[in-house]
């Protein structure tokens, strides 16, 4: 079972799970996986956190291992070109969008935890 499905079912009667994915790669298994854990409270929101809002982002995807990430010089893959541009969008304004302050924030987002 992946993380949102899981957040998912502790959430279940009382929350919403709000999932950012900026991975073209991962974003259709996500979709699998909540569609097969039955999910309807988690909402993917296909871009990056960051500290701004619609700002076009490099990503570099990491290989079979799926660690994709906006940070270049966070692994080693020895690319120059980015694989894919990510738009970004700031926590705040999806606290705003939805009307609620979130209670808890879970952050595994490859070396950008600071950006965001």
């Amino acid at each position: 079972m992946n993380a949102p499905a899981i957040q998912d079912r502790r959430a279940a009667d009382f929350g919403k799970v709000i999932s950012f994915e900026v991975s073209p790669r991962i974003i259709p298994q996500l979709i699998s996986n909540l569609d097969h854990w039955a999910s309807n409270n988690v909402f993917i929101v296909p871009k990056a956190a960051w500290n701004t809002s619609g700002e076009l982002i490099p990503l570099y995807f990491g290989g079979a291992h799926y660690a994709d990430t906006v940070m270049k010089d966070h692994a080693d893959f020895g690319k120059v070109k980015p694989d894919h541009l990510a738009e970004t969008v700031m926590l705040d304004d999806i606290v705003d969008a939805i009307g609620s302050s979130p209670s808890v924030v879970k952050m595994d987002i490859e070396g950008a935890e600071q950006e965001a």
